[in-house]
């Protein structure tokens, strides 16, 4: 098993997916899970309750998004932000993928005047290059947000660098990530790669930071997966994988090792198959 998981990793590594080809499988994942729904849905709720402790001394309330993708989970934020504080929206956009910013940049043409929103958006960055351009004595958040993205850096390095250096005064750091699920028990048995929560718990406790948690438990199909004539189950397996073209880029070895995980965490329910999806809502107040 060893020399598979090394094969694995070296495979993930060079065919990495990116720009419009994760977008795409990324698009049948969310299909699959109503994540997108599930996360506006939980943020209007937990949100609110959240920001009672978030005193904002200017007359904007000042977010950061990192990882902030096409903008759609966003502007639902956004929005929620602006209902919650009544005070004008200014937020500095972080996102690496080209293809996803464009979107991004897109979508913010339909607002109006009167949503009362602006955006910093630069070129495609990734967070690490940020940090090292970001300056001491700029103005700092009240708000700073990863939504699904802490997965791809450093979890202490980032939340200690926007604790320290990008968060105002009784700021707010609200973390969405997934755990104990099928995509990190996949993971952790074929490429060894951690459980998000118990590295982003170990922080927060270690730091001595006050902070809320919920958990939110649900289903993905992953019926279609197992098809491999399936269009939109090699798509997911590009996800779940994060490789593209998974099945045809890696041998038949490789392959059965990953469907046997997805198999053996599935569940059988009314003809379909489906594998259990965790979110963790980390609210961090300074």
């Amino acid at each position: 098993m060893d020399v598979l998981t090394e094969k694995i990793k070296l495979n993930a590594m060079g065919k990495y997916c990116k720009g419009e080809e994760y977008t795409k499988s990324y698009k049948v994942f969310l299909e699959k899970s109503q994540q997108h729904s599930r996360l506006g849905k939980n943020l209007r709720c937990y949100l609110p309750v959240a920001m009672e402790g978030v005193h904002i001394t200017t007359d904007a309330c000042r977010v950061l998004s990192i990882g902030s993708g096409d903008g759609e989970v966003d502007l639902k934020v956004l929005k929620v932000l602006k209902e919650v504080t009544k005070k004008r929206i200014f937020c500095r956009v972080i996102e690496p993928n080209e293809y996803s910013l464009n979107k991004y940049k897109t979508s913010i043409e339909s607002l109006s005047p009167n949503d009362d929103m602006t955006f910093d958006i630069n070129k495609p960055k990734t967070f690490q290059k940020y940090m090292t351009e970001s300056l001491a004595d700029q103005d700092q958040f009240d708000v700073v947000h990863f939504l699904h993205s802490i997965y791809y850096m450093d979890f202490e390095e980032a939340l200690t660098h926007c604790y320290e250096k990008e968060l105002g005064e009784s700021g707010l750091i609200v973390c969405v990530f997934a755990a104990d699920d099928i995509m990190f028990e996949a993971k952790q048995k074929l490429f060894g790669i951690c459980q998000p929560n118990q590295s982003i718990s170990q922080v927060v406790k270690q730091q001595g930071w006050k902070y809320q948690e919920y958990k939110d438990e649900y289903m993905l199909d992953v019926t279609e997966v197992m098809n491999d004539q399936s269009e939109t189950g090699n798509l997911l397996l590009d996800f779940l994988t994060q490789t593209t073209n998974f099945r045809r880029s890696a041998d038949h070895q490789m392959t059965k090792a990953i469907l046997d995980v997805i198999d053996d965490l599935s569940i059988q329910k009314d003809g379909k198959l489906f594998c259990k999806k965790v979110d963790y809502y980390t609210f961090i107040f300074k």
